[in-house]
């Protein structure tokens, strides 16, 4: 029941009925809803989630649905003072996704002997109905959007087939409802932004009671190193915005927005969630002092570049993105005392590491991609930091732990956790996959001695798999891909011995690198309930199911 679905898979009686009868919840699966009982009358301010997804539905009808449930009518027939208020005063959070009404067209029908026939009952159909859906977009859907006089969340995907006259729909419908918004959500990751922002900057919308920002953008004509309009739109948005933004998203292949751009705009120091996504740009410039008033309230900090592996948002790119110079914004945030609990990073430098040695906590959430380190030192200081400093100081408050092992896996480990020491034996070039092991073992050994109580999920993945991808595989390749498997193996071993102790261990613990194996644990554990390994299937010398029989983990 409150599983959010479309509205297209509603029957158009229902929409007439809906709410008049706490029968038809059976069919209302596509409304995220709650009652008191399922015997009881629909109550008010129910009606949570509306999404009008017309790529795959029929535009005209799901245009339909959204008027018919924005009208002013009242749909219950029952006397008491709450089924009497208009569902367009219920209705609190609206998606609308792509608007493609031609291609939903020609997904419904197809072209038979100089004919439209349906694809589901092959029963002809009018040629001019194509047409339907663009005519409803453009006569009926603004008004049913500005009518829902409820609407507080407003979730908009663009896609590139999405025509003009939609994007200006629903554009001058934002102009009107934006001052009744606290969340705000913008996605148009395949769309040329340029156009866009230029159109939608002409707009002038304000959000004077915005809490939640997200924009995803980025498109095909992107491919530049200079600020564009779309950065002056988005500091438009911010600026017609509330001061008491609490969470901002921005995520672009070409961005250049720091920290420092985003002071202005925080004037009440409310922000609590930042994530950059970008290329190219410096996220503070060099000397640059954060006032600490503006960001005292900041727990999330996500400054993620864009990376090789980042192909599902930088498919388009020609050439892979450098990585970004961010080393910077963590002396800005140390000078002013701002210790974030969710901390997502790339890109390790000895800023980095000086920040992570001095905060004062709790350090709840740390994501380390660390594929940017070139240099061996520094894998090896990265080590030594993690394991002396950050792990003995935030063990008691951790409760995601997410770290890359590629960088140290080629580094001899002394390492010292909380009076438990594990040392390593000195790994030469292309014998490696020891200390990889020996570290994801140690790892695992700090969750079954108790040394971080709180984690719930662990990960511990190596991109170096990623460069032995490839059907066209030569021997090195295939050796490394063959350690990289055995590396796993050692890991899956010591798992189960720790396992057979039944610790108090994360609820789930992943092992990363390209192909996922997925383990359920058997055995009453304290907490474990399923390890899920990723990494290339092994060499045809090594069975997956022949190793784990035995130890208690069903494959």
């Amino acid at each position: 029941m409150d599983k959010p679905a479309s509205i297209q898979s509603l029957p158009n009686e229902l929409i007439d009925r809906i709410g008049s009868y706490a029968g038809t919840m059976s069919d209302v699966k596509a409304l995220r809803l709650s009652c008191r009982t399922m015997g009881a009358a629909l109550q008010s301010a129910i009606l949570k989630r509306v999404v009008i997804d017309l790529h795959n539905g029929n535009v005209e009808r799901n245009v339909y649905k959204l008027e018919t449930l924005s009208a002013p009518t009242i749909p219950s027939a029952r006397e008491d003072i709450e089924s009497r208020r208009p569902w367009k005063l219920m209705i609190r959070e609206l998606e609308i996704k792509y608007l493609t009404p031609l291609e939903d067209f020609s997904r419904r029908c197809v072209s038979s002997r100089g004919r439209w026939l349906d694809v589901a009952s092959s029963t002809p159909i009018d040629e001019e109905a194509g047409k339907n859906g663009e005519k409803a977009i453009k006569e009926n859907l603004l008004p049913a959007i500005v009518s829902l006089e409820g609407l507080s969340r407003f979730r908009w995907t663009i896609h590139r087939r999405t025509p003009m006259y939609a994007v200006e729909a629903v554009a001058t419908a934002l102009r009107e409802i934006g001052t009744r918004l606290t969340q705000f959500y913008l996605s148009a990751s395949d769309v040329r932004t340029t156009e866009l922002a230029s159109y939608l900057g002409e707009q002038e919308c304000s959000f004077p009671i915005l809490r939640t920002l997200s924009l995803e953008y980025g498109g095909p004509s992107d491919e530049t190193r200079e600020p564009d309009r779309a950065t002056r739109w988005v500091l438009g948005i911010l600026k017609n915005s509330s001061s008491k933004l609490t969470s901002l998203t921005i995520r672009t292949p070409n961005q250049w927005l720091g920290l420092h751009d985003i002071v202005p705009f925080v004037r009440s120091a409310s922000l609590e969630s930042v994530t950059l996504t970008s290329v190219w740009c410096i996220v503070v410039p060099p000397d640059f002092r954060l006032p600490p008033a503006a960001f005292r309230n900041l727990r999330s900090l996500n400054l993620t570049v864009c990376t090789p592996d980042d192909r599902s948002l930088f498919a388009h790119l020609r050439t892979p993105p450098l990585p970004v110079e961010s080393a910077d914004v963590w002396t800005a945030l140390r000078n002013a005392g701002v210790w974030v609990a969710s901390l997502r990073i790339v890109a390790i430098t000895d800023p980095l590491l000086d920040y992570l040695t001095a905060h004062s906590g709790p350090l709840e959430h740390l994501t380390v991609v660390n594929s940017w380190i070139a240099r061996r030192e520094q894998g090896d200081k990265w080590a030594w930091v993690f394991y002396e400093s950050v792990l003995p100081r935030h063990k008691a408050y951790l409760r995601t732990l997410k770290l890359d092992t590629a960088a140290l896996s080629v580094v001899a480990l002394e390492i010292s956790v909380a009076g438990s020491s594990v040392a390593s034996q000195e790994v030469k070039d292309g014998g490696s996959g020891q200390a990889n092991s020996t570290f994801i073992k140690t790892v695992l050994d700090c969750c079954a001695n108790g040394y971080m109580p709180n984690l719930t999920n662990l990960k511990l993945y190596n991109s170096e798999m990623e460069s032995t991808r490839g059907s066209g595989c030569g021997t090195a390749r295939i050796n490394r891909r063959d350690w990289i498997t055995g590396v796993m193996a050692q890991a899956l071993e010591r798992y189960t011995y720790i396992s057979e102790r039944k610790p108090l261990l994360p609820r789930t613990v992943e092992v990363v690198g390209v192909t996922k194996w997925s383990l359920d644990v058997k055995g009453r554990l304290a907490s474990a309930e399923k390890i899920s390994v990723w990494g290339y299937k092994a060499s045809p010398g090594f069975r997956l199911q022949t190793f784990l029989r035995g130890t208690g983990i069903r494959f």
